[in-house]
């Protein structure tokens, strides 16, 4: 479905920012690593939330209607 397609390109991007991250880490001060850490994981708690709202179930009589149509 297009819910799991964007769901998982989302998370692949934000894998991607977050391998990032990992590797310019060093370089910044702790506390600026550790806020950014905190930005992606509420990201990836959002995408989530997002994916799992989308998902979530269908009235039967909704889901009669699309397979006759």
């Amino acid at each position: 479905t297009t819910v799991w397609r964007t769901y998982l390109l989302l998370i692949l991007s934000l894998s991607t920012v977050d391998c990032i991250a990992a590797m310019i880490h060093p370089l910044m001060p702790s506390v600026a690593g550790d806020v950014i850490g905190l930005v992606l994981l509420a990201c990836d708690f959002g995408i989530t939330a997002w994916c799992i709202l989308r998902l979530r179930g269908m009235p039967s009589d909704v889901i009669a209607k699309e397979k006759t149509s």
